[in-house]
This record gives structure tokens, sequence and C-alpha cells, in this order.
């Protein structure tokens, strides 16, 4: 199979917005908008999960009260 590339999981995914687009992955997240002016503005941001590391969110039903 000459030529086949091993597939890699990026982990990003997205969802439509108002006039733009949001993409995220497990730590970040990015915001691309247009504005009145046609001009498109993108805003970039850390992303922390709450209890993220933790304990009681890995156990379903107390992570389901949480949310």
């Amino acid at each position: 199979m000459a030529g086949k590339r091993k597939q890699h999981y990026s982990g990003i995914g997205g969802q439509a917005l108002l006039e733009g687009v949001m993409m995220r992955n497990h730590d970040m997240v990015a915001c691309a908008v247009r504005k009145p002016t046609g001009e498109i503005e993108v805003e970039v941001d850390e992303h922390h999960p709450i209890g993220e590391g933790t304990i009681w969110t890995k156990i379903p039903l107390i992570r389901g009260v949480l949310a």
C-alpha cells in the first residue's frame, strides 16, 4: 500500500455561530465572526473545563448533577 498515510485524530470540532464559526479542541477555543463592515474578527482563548482531571467528573451520576 504505497502512498497510504497514517491518519491522525486532531481532536478539533466546531459549530456554527450567527455570522461566524467556533472551533475548539481540548485546551483552546477560537471564534471567527464577520462584522457588519465585512471584516472578519478572530478571537482565540484557552479553554479550561470545570473540574478537569478530578475524580468527581469521571463518575457519570455526579457529572450529570454538576452539569
